[in-house]
């Protein structure tokens, strides 16, 4: 374990050790002979006395001697340089990667202190001993570079500042593997030779995994790489959080109410009582109590009825707990006064008893609009032979349903596809009367909506007892995420004696399969055509081919499938998660100048279209409801959008530091729990055990016994007046 001098010039002060000896000899009183005629007046000496004051004048040597020697080496600052292992810090330049964990789970409150102000604080203690001249990077693993942490910089006050200028934790889940690895991107393209790279974060159980496994598969970290872990985590202790709301309405009408259902999860070890309410803009509709079982869910159930036509921006809020991120949800939902569909048909007429078209009417017809004081509200339905389809003002309308048609004609297809390019939806059934006794064709509707060849798709009929039933079904589609909840136990009773056999394979890449036949086959095929989509169901409606017409499924599947189609058109968008991109295609034709985005806060953003086919805005980074504004000269068209957090990462659920440690022991991780620890470590595996306090106290201890011994050497006088008889053998005579 060798010694180093932080400061080796001062070692020349060494010099002065020598001083007390050289002012010894050079002042060393020597005996005088002097002749005397009797020594009778003289006191006895004591010879052993004269010994032990020359040893007491060589102990005040030694100990001045000292004295000086330790001063001298104080100011060297001499270290004890242990010997370094794998995973310690070089005692040399240093490049530093500090990741910082900004979770949402980091805004935990415990002690009226957030976890990520902890964070903060033990992130400026670690700065605070980077040298100077070392180079250093703060990652923050949310991917947020706010000014100052943007580039790496040679001054760890400039990084302290930028740290104790953030806001507080981002809304994103936690990402310790991706920080991780932009971390060590950082390292690999720094200028020192050695590296550092320190991960702060409350130890999330679910965030860490990934790191964990991460670091450890990773071969290729240099040797002069140090990694160390702080846990600056906390207990959660109780914390509920809105895991998911969702909205139904029968069909998107004004009058109608809609529900509102918030699903409020427990993510404690002891049973939770809440308030939760619902929100519509600034506008507090309704609260409720809640009772929530540990670690369950409990779900609460709002109704509200939309009195104006246009977007529906709302939440749901719980009361405060000690991680409040996950207190709100956020939703949006569009209500329209009047939706317009038409209905193409294969010539049988507009509903004729038992034909294909009276099943989609028996459907559409209880929703079909009314007069009532004065207003045209709901649904209205148009019918055409697909014979007369060249007579369709297709901008009229919002829905095309394709029905019963035996055969589409090439022109009627063009306008079907240019209809949906320009935002609208078509809805159509693949099968027909004619289509189960004859050969496919490139002209059946499906095979002409979807694009795939008349090879890929035919009509199986089943003789005897035989049957089809639903299969899978992608659960998390708005169609199906309603149904599979509210109609689950009516999926089991439809049976098909008909359908078309599409070969999947067959789909381009804008189709996709979102429910299926129990034999595996597509039953209801979605494809997205510029701003608007193509919903084809590989059945006919008729009860000739199954049973889904006359079942109570029907109607809420036609609903969905409706609300489904003109979301896009009502200014209603998908949630997107914090920090998430938004990006929106135009649709074909439009004539948008420019997009103004208010984010929640009410801060503005505009952008340019004029040329563009898409708007993109980059880091919707604050949870809440987003408006768009499209403008085009005088026109303004506005959409929605909700950026809602993710809900697990309030699940508080901590690794274990032994557990980091044993788990990171291969990658040479070193795991600490407290700042200051850490601190300690980092200096004495950079500069070693520091000597100069041990000096100092060596020299005080040199100086007072010095000053005791040097007392001791002094000669006492007798005191004033004292009385100076000769002894009595001086006097005898």
């Amino acid at each position: 374990m060798p010694i180093v001098f932080a400061n080796p010039m001062m070692l020349v002060t060494l010099l002065a050790a020598g001083l007390p000896l050289i002012i010894h000899l050079v002042s060393r009183q020597r005996a005088r002979r002097l002749p005397i005629s009797t020594l009778r007046f003289l006191l006895q000496t004591d010879r052993k006395t004269a010994r032990k004051h020359k040893l007491v004048d060589i102990l005040v040597l030694v100990l001045r001697t000292a004295l000086l020697a330790a001063l001298s080496l104080a100011l060297a600052k001499p270290f004890f340089q242990p010997r370094r292992e794998a995973g310690d810090l070089a005692a040399a330049e240093t490049a530093w990667a500090i990741v910082l964990d900004d979770s949402y789970s980091m805004g935990l409150v415990a002690e009226g202190l957030t976890v990520f102000d902890r964070a903060v604080a033990a992130a400026a203690d670690v700065l605070k001993n980077i040298p100077e001249g070392d180079e250093m990077q703060v990652v923050l693993t949310s991917g947020r570079r706010p000014e100052g942490l943007s580039v790496s910089t040679y001054r760890s006050d400039a990084a302290i500042e930028a740290l104790r200028r953030l806001d507080g934790p981002s809304y994103t889940d936690a990402a310790a593997a991706s920080g991780l690895d932009q971390g060590l991107k950082f390292l690999e393209g720094a200028h020192h030779p050695n590296h550092a790279l320190v991960l702060i974060s409350d130890f999330q159980e679910a965030a860490l995994r990934d790191a964990v496994a991460a670091l450890s598969a990773r071969k290729d970290l240099p040797k002069s790489t140090a990694l160390y872990w702080l846990d600056v985590g906390q207990p959660a202790g109780a914390n509920t959080a809105i895991q998911s709301v969702r909205v139904y309405q029968a069909m998107p009408f004004v009058g109608l109410p809609m529900r509102v259902r918030a699903a409020v999860a427990n993510y404690g070890d002891k049973p939770a009582h809440q308030t939760a309410s619902l929100w519509i803009g600034a506008s507090k509709i309704e609260s409720q109590e809640v009772e929530i079982a540990p670690d369950a869910l409990s779900e609460v159930e709002f109704q509200h009825v939309p009195v104006a036509a246009g977007n529906v921006a709302g939440e749901v809020r719980l009361e405060g707990d000690p991680l409040p991120t996950d207190n709100r949800r956020y939703f949006c939902w569009h209500v329209t006064g009047r939706m317009q569909v038409v209905v193409i048909h294969g010539g049988q007429g507009e509903g004729r008893r038992w034909d294909d078209v009276f099943f989609l009417k028996s459907v559409l017809e209880p929703v079909v609009e009314d007069a009532k004081g004065g207003r045209l509200r709901g649904l209205r339905v148009d019918y055409a032979n697909a014979a007369d389809a060249g007579k369709i003002v297709w901008p009229d309308y919002q829905i095309a349903f394709v029905v019963g048609v035996d055969r589409l004609p090439a022109d009627l297809t063009a306008k079907l596809e240019q209809f949906a390019r320009r935002g609208g939806s078509v809805i159509a059934f693949g099968g027909s009367a004619a289509s189960a006794t004859r050969p496919s064709s490139p002209e059946d509707p499906d095979a002409a909506l979807l694009g795939v060849a008349a090879g890929d798709i035919r009509t199986e009929v089943f003789e005897s007892t035989r049957t089809l039933t639903l299969g899978p079904m992608d659960e998390q589609h708005p169609i199906f995420r309603t149904l599979s909840r509210s109609a689950a136990a009516n999926l089991s009773v439809i049976e098909f004696y008909a359908y078309r056999r599409l070969a999947g394979v067959a789909l381009g890449g804008a189709s996709r399969v979102v429910a299926s036949y129990d034999s595996g086959d597509p039953f209801l095929v979605e494809r997205r055509a510029g701003n608007g989509r193509v919903m084809v169901f590989e059945t006919r409606c008729h009860p000739d081919w199954g049973n889904l017409p006359i079942r109570p499924l029907f109607l809420p599947l036609i609903y969905e499938t409706m609300k489904h189609c003109v979301v896009s058109q009502l200014g209603l968008l998908p949630d997107l998660a914090p920090g998430a991109t938004f990006r929106y295609t135009l649709p074909e034709g439009s004539k948008f100048t420019r997009a103004m985005v208010k984010d929640p806060e009410n801060r503005l953003r505009s952008y340019p279209l004029e040329g563009k086919s898409d708007l993109v805005v980059e880091r919707l980074d604050k949870p809440g409801i987003y408006h768009i504004y499209f403008q085009a000269g005088d026109a303004e068209t506005e959409s929605i959008v909700a950026v809602n957090i993710a809900p697990d990462e309030g699940r508080i659920v901590r690794m274990d530091d032994d557990e980091a440690a044993k788990k990171l022991a291969d990658a040479h991780v070193r795991v600490y729990a407290s700042a200051s620890s850490l601190a300690g470590v980092l200096r004495r595996q950079r500069e070693g055990l520091a000597l100069r306090a041990l000096l100092l106290y060596l020299a005080a201890a040199c100086f007072l016994a010095e000053c005791a011994l040097a007392n001791y050497l002094i000669p006492r006088q007798p005191a004033a007046g004292a009385d100076r008889t000769p002894s009595p053998a001086a006097t005898e005579r």
